[in-house]
C-alpha cells in the first residue's frame, strides 16, 4: 500500500529578538522528496511540495515578542506527499524561511516564495550523495542556503516595479527582512518529531517544532495506476531476471549452445526495453493521477480557507 507523509509544523516561538520589541513573522515551509520516481526522471530528481498563492504572506502572530508562542495557520503549516508501495528508497527534507513583515509589495513576495522552492529544489538535487553523507551534510545545507538565500534576494529585487525601486531607494519602501532558515533532512519515511532552529544572529533566533506523520491511505483513487504500475515493473523484473539466468547458462554452455543462448539474451533485452518503456508510462500515467487529485484538493483547501476568512 502507498504511505502518505506529512510534515506539520506545530508552533512557532520566538526566542529573541535584538531589541527585545514585537515582530510579525510569515513563514515559507517547503516539502522535499527523493525517492525512485523522482530518480527515474532526469527532469524532477527532487519533488516538492510548497505553500498555496494566498500562503505566501501570513502572518504567524502580530507583535510577537520573546518568549511568545503561536500555533502555525492551517493549512499552511501542513505539507503532504504520498509514496508509492515498493520504493527502495526515500529522503525527505523540510525546510522553512522565516520572514518579518514590513512592506514588500504581494507581488515581490510571491516571487520570491516561488523562486525559494524551485532554487530549493534545484540546490538539493545538485547536491544529493553530500546530502546523503552525514559528514558533510552541515557544510552542504550552508552552501544550499547561500545559493538559495541569493535567489529569492533577486527574485523580490526583480519583481519590483519601477516606481517601488525607486521608493526603496529613497527609503519610503521597507522590504520584508529575512530572518533565516533552516533545514531537517530525514535519511527514511519514517513518522517523528521535527525542530528547526531559525536565526539571523545570535540576538535574533525563533524555532519550530512540528513533526512528520507517515500513515496509510484508507482509499486509494488512483489504485489503477498504481496496479499498472505494480504490472509494469514485476515484468521488468521478470524479464531482467530471465536475462540473468540466460547469461548463467551462457557462461557454462559448450561452444554448440552458446548462439542459441545469446540469441535468446537478445530477444529478451528486446523485450526489456519495451516493458521498460512501458513502466516509464506508467509511472507518468500514476504522477498524472496524483498531480491531478491534489490540484482539486488544493483548490477545495483554498477556498475553504477563504470561505472562513470572509466569512468565519
Amino acid at each position: 500500500m502507498p504511505q502518505d507523509a506529512n510534515a506539520i509544523l506545530q508552533t512557532l516561538t520566538c526566542v529573541s529578538t535584538s531589541d527585545g520589541s514585537g515582530r510579525s513573522p510569515y513563514l515559507w515551509p517547503v516539502l522535499l522528496w527523493i525517492d525512485d520516481t523522482t530518480l527515474a526522471d532526469p527532469n524532477l530528481l527532487v519533488g516538492g511540495s510548497v505553500p498555496l498563492l494566498g500562503g505566501a504572506r501570513v502572518v504567524v502572530k502580530d507583535n510577537m515578542r520573546p518568549g511568545d508562542s503561536a500555533s502555525v495557520p492551517y493549512p499552511w503549516n501542513t505539507l503532504s506527499n504520498r509514496f508509492e508501495d515498493n520504493l527502495s528508497m526515500v529522503r525527505l527534507v523540510v525546510a522553512a524561511l522565516l520572514w518579518e513583515k514590513h512592506d514588500t509589495p504581494d507581488a515581490a513576495v510571491w516571487a520570491g516564495c516561488q523562486a525559494f522552492s524551485s532554487e530549493l529544489r534545484s540546490a538539493v538535487a545538485a547536491n544529493l550523495l553530500s546530502l546523503n553523507d552525514q559528514t558533510s551534510r552541515d557544510q552542504t545545507i550552508n552552501a544550499i542556503k547561500t545559493q538559495v538565500t541569493g535567489a529569492v534576494t533577486s527574485a523580490i529585487a526583480n519583481a519590483l516595479s519601477p516606481t517601488e525601486k525607486v521608493e526603496y531607494a529613497l527609503g519610503r519602501l521597507t522590504l520584508d527582512s529575512a530572518i533565516g532558515s533552516d533545514f531537517a533532512f530525514m535519511p527514511s519515511l519514517a513518522s517523528g518529531d521535527l525542530t528547526l532552529s531559525i536565526a539571523k544572529n545570535s540576538a535574533e533566533s525563533y524555532t519550530v517544532v512540528g513533526g512528520v506523520e507517515v500513515t496509510t491511505p484508507f482509499v486509494d483513487v488512483c489504485q489503477a495506476q498504481v496496479d499498472a504500475v505494480n504490472a509494469a515493473n514485476a515484468q521488468v523484473d521478470a524479464i531482467n531476471q530471465t536475462i540473468s539466468n540466460l547469461q548463467d547458462q551462457l557462461s557454462k554452455a559448450p561452444p554448440a549452445q552458446k548462439s542459441s543462448i545469446a540469441a535468446q539474451i537478445k530477444n529478451e533485452n528486446n523485450d526489456l526495453a519495451v516493458a521498460q518503456a512501458d513502466l516509464v508510462a506508467a509511472r507518468a500515467a500514476l504522477k498524472a493521477c496524483r498531480d491531478r487529485w491534489k490540484q482539486i484538493a488544493d483548490t477545495i483547501r483554498s477556498v475553504s480557507v477563504v470561505s472562513t476568512q470572509e466569512f468565519g
